[in-house]
């Protein structure tokens, strides 16, 4: 119902764009290309956006037809439309999304703000860019490709300014993201790079902001003290028994009070929560954790002796990414490889919170209707589902229940064979390296010639999805290989029937399993889909019912009414396991609530530090009162020894102690003040020039707050994973994590004074050989 709603507000628009098609196609180049400059002037005088729509989108098309030869079609237009309208648009796969979103950036950058389109990988950025590169270029328009950065070769802030400037950016979401976090350790306006943000268009916006809304991105800076609790914790974790020791509940591990009583007795601990066992807590949970939640081949690999991260959906290997807060550790030590350094968190956001901070957003991909509540719920935003100009003629089959997974790998070949037979393509999607693998093996005894993509095969991507809509290709891959590139058949594939795809076990959600079904049948194209399904498969041993155990264990066949009943069963684990995933992803916004509103507020003082520092001897003395205040309060009985610890560790290096004849609080403090103030003044007497002096308070206030705020980023990573083993204790670890979070954040705030003030009476101000001014923090 709202769907059509939507549809029919988005027609109106499209109406009036149709409407102008005759005018643009009448005018010459060098009349379109100088409506750029017309509609800036127009915005400049006032003029909306809303009312040069309709004139845009059709200088947009023609201007395409022109230079790239391609006209967007009615459906192309009515996605860009809803782009447009801050909208998240679904449209099938081969409906020319590129080319959809080129008349909404288009119109965007009119304005002169920050336009960006992410992409799932840097080869789609610099694709889709180059593509429709001519196009902006004739309309006046500057476009630039923001790639990750190849290891060893880190950009310049100015190549980033540079890039970010072009009125339109194509980059992909986590280069975006960590730019955005580098952006905010930066010491100087100097090191600044991007713009502010004002309108970004995601595609494949499921992918993003739901299947990576709960992996955020770090940026690591030291290493911490390596611990030898990892390999203790997870000796401790092989002793328990599995049913009586812990429990597995929403993709989450908990100790039962069996379990904790284990622990207490192998640590000789008597109450493990106490807060002095923090650190012991942790990594018990990290090593259960690692051993009930993460499967080899499943989430991770091991290559040359070091574990290696898969991408959930693809099976595609993450390089250079580890798991944070000691859980990469924790797999290591169970993998029994070396156990590899630990990072602070430098600093660290999920893109939920990243791409809320966007005045204008929008997202395009081939599956989301199903999340539109979701999405209305966490971003505010509509979803709309976009007509498809090429009539569907893909067939999706209902789903064959097999009782064994020996059944479903034996009659799903029997297809496979049937398809090679008459050389018709076929394309398997496997939940596993594991069953891929295991899958190869029997195409190679039944002699079957294919291509496999894995996460062992990625470096032929490219060449094995090119081939996959050959008449006569089998392709087996780990879900949705490829995913923005389309399988594109050959002549005599069409002739055969297009494209088969065959799905080994039920996906996690619908959606996933749409996205399977989509590779099959673009644009037009005929093509099948078929989903071998058994209680065999994972999410079915995790949510479904229990009388499907027995089938497992005995795998009898099983008669055709059974079946139906099992196949009803199996998509009722399906649909709870949606539910579960969908519950994780909103308890990671309820926790990921507390670091945001400190996230910001530290990012917002290191701005206003390094765009409108100021600097007052009276307001540093200030400050310093307050914390010799702190030190005498915390300090009682006073001592002599106190005091100089105090002085040397905050005030001044070389102390002899204090003065004769000076004893109470009072006379202490006035002596510290007096202490403090001296060494000020020494250091902006030999600062000498306002810009010196300025320059000096910014760095020593910057490394402040950014050594206060890593501490507390890692210390907040911890405390959740800490956190999730309170629910036997009869706790609430939501309600636990934002007191303990805004606690921590107290103190952080003071740390911050006492390191600010501490930098700026004890760094050191050198002259090096070549005449220039060197800052030594303490």
């Amino acid at each position: 119902m709202k769907n059509s709603r939507y549809l029919r507000q988005l027609n109106r628009i499209l109406n009036k764009v149709n409407a102008l098609q005759d005018v643009m196609r009448e005018k010459s180049d060098e009349e379109l290309t100088q409506m750029t400059s017309v509609f800036k002037n127009m915005l400049r005088r006032g003029k909306s956006e809303e009312s040069i729509l309709p004139e845009a989108f059709a200088l947009v098309r023609e201007a395409a037809k022109r230079t790239i030869g391609l006209f967007p079609y009615d459906e192309q237009v009515l996605g860009g439309i809803a782009l447009y309208k801050g909208m998240f648009a679904e449209m099938m796969t081969g409906a020319g999304k590129t080319l959809c979103a080129s008349m909404p950036l288009y119109v965007r950058a009119l304005s002169g703000k920050s336009v960006i389109l992410v992409t799932q990988n840097d080869y789609l950025a610099q694709r889709d860019a180059e593509l429709l590169r001519p196009l902006y270029e004739f309309l006046g328009l500057t476009v630039r490709v923001r790639s990750a950065e190849v290891e060893g070769e880190q950009s310049e802030a100015k190549e980033k300014r540079e890039i970010y400037a072009a009125d339109i950016v194509y980059t992909t979401s986590s280069t975006l993201g960590f730019d955005y976090l580098m952006q905010n350790l930066s010491v100087s306006e100097e090191q600044s790079f991007l713009r502010e943000f004002f309108y970004v268009i995601i595609d494949e916006v499921d992918v993003v902001l739901l299947d990576a809304a709960s992996m955020p991105l770090v940026i690591s800076g030291a290493p911490k003290v390596q611990s030898n609790l990892y390999n203790m914790a997870d000796r401790f974790i092989v002793c328990l028994d599995p049913d009586m020791d812990y429990r597995i509940e929403d993709q989450q591990v908990y100790f039962t009070d069996r379990g904790i009583e284990k622990a207490r007795t192998f640590f000789s601990i008597d109450n493990l929560f106490d807060e002095h066992h923090f650190e012991l807590v942790r990594h018990l949970q990290l090593a259960l954790r690692a051993h009930t939640l993460f499967e080899q081949n499943q989430e991770y690999v091991v290559q040359d002796g070091a574990v290696c991260l898969l991408e959930e959906r693809s099976g595609r290997v993450l390089e250079s990414t580890k798991l944070r807060a000691g859980q990469h550790q924790a797999i290591e030590a169970k993998e029994g490889v070396e156990i590899t350094n630990d990072y602070r968190a430098m600093g660290i956001i999920t893109y939920q919170d990243f791409y809320n901070m966007f005045p204008k957003l929008a997202g395009m991909t081939g599956t989301c209707m199903e999340n539109a509540q979701e999405f209305a719920d966490v971003y505010n935003i509509r979803t709309v589902k976009i007509p498809s100009h090429f009539p569907i003629l893909r067939v999706d089959e209902e789903d064959v229940v097999c009782v064994s997974l020996h059944e479903q790998i034996t009659m799903s070949v029997r297809r496979v064979e049937q398809c090679y037979e008459k050389r018709q393509p076929v394309l398997v999607v496997t939940p596993s390296i594991a069953i891929s693998e295991l899958y190869s093996r029997v195409l190679l005894r039944e002699h079957i010639p294919h291509n496999v993509l894995n996460a062992y095969s990625l470096a032929r991507e490219a060449e094995v999805i090119a081939e996959a809509g050959r008449a006569g290709s089998v392709t087996v891959a780990t879900s949705v290989a490829g995913r923005g590139i389309d399988v594109q058949l050959d002549a005599k594939a069409k002739e055969l029937g297009g494209l088969v795809v065959l799905g080994i076990g039920i996906m996690e959600n619908i959606r996933l399993e749409r996205q399977a079904r989509g590779r099959s049948g673009r644009q037009g194209d005929p093509g099948r889909t078929c989903f071998y399904v058994c209680p065999d498969d994972k999410v079915v041993r995790e949510y479904g019912a229990t009388w499907l155990e027995e089938f497992r264990r005995k795998e009898q066949p099983a008669s055709e009414s059974v079946k139906k009943k099992m196949g009803r069963a199996i998509r009722d684990a399906q649909r709870i396991a949606e539910e579960k995933s969908k519950t994780v992803r909103m308890t990671t916004t309820d926790f990921g609530l507390s670091i945001q509103i400190q996230r910001n507020y530290i990012y917002k003082k290191r701005n206003e530090i390094i765009t409108k520092m100021t600097y007052s001897l009276r307001d540093c003395l200030k400050m310093e009162s307050e914390i010799i205040d702190r030190f005498l309060r915390e300090h009682q009985p006073m001592t002599e020894d106190a005091v100089s610890r105090f002085v040397m560790e905050n005030i001044l290096y070389r102390f002899a102690g204090l003065p004769k004849g000076i004893k109470d609080a009072k006379q202490i403090k006035y002596y510290l003040l007096e202490l403090a103030k001296l060494q000020l003044k020494r250091k902006l007497q030999l600062l000498g020039s306002d810009d010196s002096v300025r320059t000096f308070f910014q760095y020593m206030s910057l490394r402040a707050i950014d050594d206060s705020w890593i501490e507390q980023a890692d210390y907040l990573s911890q405390l959740r994973d800490a956190l999730s083993g309170r629910r036997v204790a009869q706790h609430n670890a939501l309600s636990d994590y934002h007191v303990e979070a805004y606690q921590s954040f107290l103190k952080m705030k003071k740390q911050i004074k006492i390191r600010m003030m501490r930098n700026l009476l004890l760094g050191e101000l050198v002259i090096d050989k070549s005449g220039n001014l060197v800052l030594h923090f303490p």
